[in-house]
């Protein structure tokens, strides 16, 4: 047993080990640098497709915008038909009126509700 104290004079000696840091065989060193390389290559597929399922949710946001824009004028041009009286057309060279004959506009108003069929529900 050694003694928490020494003597005067005296000096504890005990001899310990010093280890050396562990060290890695030469292949685990490659194994590792293989599995990081995978873990790249899907962390940049996987970004490629997000990406590239952004650019079509875009796309497809877009094509709704614009079907729901061309219905809302539809509609807008089918009321300003459904009104009574005669429905303005434009104006000839000294700037009277010309008005749209009505079977003409009956006419518009079957090929406006027909389109508005495809158009979703308000």
């Amino acid at each position: 047993m050694f003694a928490t104290v020494c003597p005067k004079g005296f000096t504890q000696a005990r001899e310990v080990e010093i280890l050396k840091p562990p060290t890695e065989p030469k292949d685990a060193g490659v194994a590792r640098a293989k599995t990081m390389k995978k873990l790249l290559e899907k962390d940049a597929e996987y970004r490629t497709r997000v990406e590239q399922q952004a650019v079509l949710d875009g796309i497809e946001r877009d094509k709704q915008r614009k079907i729901a824009d061309a219905c809302y004028e539809e509609r807008k041009k089918l009321k300003s038909l459904l009104v009574e009286g005669p429905y303005e057309t434009g104006k000839d060279r000294d700037g009277n009126p010309t008005f749209m004959d009505e079977q003409t506009r009956q006419e518009k108003i079957k090929a406006l509700n027909e389109k508005l069929k495809q158009c979703p529900a308000e």
